[in-house]
């Protein structure tokens, strides 16, 4: 999945990649392929695959005429959109772009001491352009919730309310997740310069943001044999149901819907929040009524909820 952000919202494209450790064989073309798990890798060998992306994404930059030793006149993207292209630039190299300060760098919040070189973590050294490959976060195979923590963080989007707070002036305070080396802790930006920077964060119109490759491609022979099956029926009613759902999917599919969760799912999944769990018994049983749509009646009944002290 590509990324186009750093904790300071800059703009740094990225890829992470959700992998396992190890490859499918299947030894003939009847047999059900087998999963042989693989070696942690040394950073050698993570410093050859970095170094062999850098190769081609640089063979691939010049071949499109896109290298530093192009021509800037003949860029197009800075032809057609000349103000994302000065956004893109200001934000890489991490400068203002509006205000009195334009040109400057944002005023830093210092949260502890900088690192000494003992101190710092130990990864992968980068190569001359600055392509590096990180393979440390790991989760087991039956460990259903890191695998959970591991994809949330692939989805997470670029900025938590949690890490945004208003300061004096008019402006905003972005804090890290984690302190910089140098011990920078969060920066401060103005209004203007917080949608400068969150406008570059979008991704272009008509690109995949997560795809799947290998044996989860979705033209992959071995996906039906790899991915996890429902589980089995017993019952003739419990048969009839699931082919009746699987019609009906079926039937939304061609329609061009998807099947979604409920909200009620969604919310518990993503906010850990159960609506179904009655907030005085803490049992469930609660269920949707009506869905309002009228935006009279909603105010109403806004107002008639706040004058009471406890929600219904």
């Amino acid at each position: 999945m590509p990324q186009r952000f750093n904790s300071a919202l800059g703009l740094s494209p990225h890829l992470h990649a959700l992998v396992t450790d190890g490859v499918w064989v299947r030894h003939s073309f009847d047999a059900s392929p087998v999963f042989r798990s693989l070696r942690k890798p040394t950073k050698a060998e993570l410093s050859a695959v970095a170094w062999a992306c850098c190769e081609r994404t640089v063979k691939r930059l010049k071949k499109r005429g896109l290298w530093l030793d192009s021509d800037p006149l003949d860029d197009r993207f800075a032809q057609d959109e000349p103000l994302i292209a000065c956004l893109a630039q200001a934000s890489i190299a991490g400068l203002l772009v509006t205000g009195p300060n334009a040109g400057g760098r944002p005023m830093r919040l210092y949260g502890r001491a900088a690192r000494d070189g003992s101190e710092r973590g130990k990864k992968t050294p980068k190569n001359a352009y600055g392509f590096d490959l990180d393979a440390s976060a790991r989760a087991p195979a039956k460990d259903r919730k890191a695998r959970e923590r591991l994809c949330r963080y692939l989805l997470r989007p670029p900025l938590s309310q949690d890490r945004l707070a208003r300061g004096r002036g008019g402006t905003f305070v972005v804090s890290f997740r984690r302190p910089w080396e140098d011990g920078t802790a969060g920066i401060v930006l103005s209004g203007q310069e917080l949608m400068a920077r969150l406008v570059l964060l979008v991704h272009p119109p008509r690109i995949h943001t997560v795809r799947y490759y290998g044996a989860w491609a979705r033209r992959s022979k071995l996906r039906a044999l790899v991915t996890p099956q429902p589980l089995e029926t017993t019952t003739a009613t419990e048969v009839d149901l699931a082919q009746e759902a699987q019609e009906a999917s079926a039937h939304r599919f061609k329609r061009g819907y998807r099947q979604r969760m409920t909200w009620a799912q969604a919310l518990a999944k993503v906010y850990a929040i159960d609506v179904t769990l009655c907030p005085r018994c803490q049992r469930e049983g609660l269920h949707c009524i009506a869905v309002l749509h009228d935006s009279k009646v909603i105010p109403e009944i806004v107002d008639t909820l706040k004058r009471k002290e406890h929600p219904p």
